[in-house]
Formats: structure tokens, C-alpha cells, sequence
């Protein structure tokens, strides 16, 4: 679901020199373009921090994916995030909540900056728990 919250897009730094290893082709806008589109699209129910605790996710069973999970995060490759957030949780045998995010199939670079923003979630916290 998307945020409808006007949140500040810039409270948290992104981790520029995991971003290059991660996403080699993709400049700094792309990458903030990424995160931006997290913030939009994605945290009212993932939530700004990524654990899944968004103020969309108390009413969604079940509960939003908490990408600070490194043991998730270790689980699922690139391939497989952008599928999911493409085509969505139905599509992907996930979630009906999750919605498809179409748009990024012709956004490559911004969709790249995405999924490090997600994946730089896991690296700003000790949530080694199993999902």
C-alpha cells in the first residue's frame, strides 16, 4: 500500500560504498531515487526502518516482511526481490497485500536503488532472528 504521509525523504544517509558494490551502474539519483520510492511507496507498511511495522501494518495478516532480518535477507536473491516487487505478492505465491509495483519494470536503476536501500535495512541493525 502506498504511504500517503509526508515524510522527510532525507533523514537517513545511504550507505554510498555498499550501494556501488551492490548497484555498479546506478548514480547517486538513482540510488536516492530508490530510497524515495521506499519511502513513498513502501513504509506505511514495511515502515520507515524496514521491520515490517509501517502504520498500514497492523490491519495486514499476515504481517509485512521486516527486511532487518539478515537471516531473510541472506534467503532471497536480487532476482527474486524484483520479481516480487514488480509483479506483487500474488503473482509471486506472497502476499495479496503486496502490491505490484509495475512502474520500476521500466525504471531498472531506480528498482536497482531500491532494493539496496532495502537490502542496506539489515545492515543498520542486529536483528539476526529467522523470519
Amino acid at each position: 500500500m502506498p504511504a500517503t504521509s509526508n515524510a522527510k525523504l532525507t533523514d537517513a544517509p545511504v550507505n554510498r560504498s555498499a550501494s556501488r558494490e551492490e548497484a555498479p551502474d546506478s548514480s547517486d539519483a538513482d540510488l536516492d531515487a530508490g530510497r524515495n520510492w521506499y519511502l513513498r511507496n513502501c513504509s506505511a507498511c514495511h515502515g520507515k526502518t524496514g521491520q515490517g511495522d509501517g502504520h498500514s501494518s497492523g490491519a495486514i495478516q499476515p504481517k509485512p516482511r521486516d527486511f532487518t532480518q539478515k537471516v531473510w535477507q541472506s534467503s532471497i536473491d536480487d532476482d527474486a526481490m524484483r520479481r516480487i516487487i514488480v509483479r506483487g505478492g500474488t503473482a509471486v505465491g506472497k502476499s495479496p497485500y503486496m502490491p505490484a509495483s509495475s512502474a520500476l519494470a521500466k525504471k531498472p536503476k531506480v528498482l536497482a536503488g531500491l532494493i539496496v536501500h532495502i537490502r542496506s535495512l539489515a545492515e543498520q541493525t542486529d536483528n539476526d532472528e529467522d523470519p
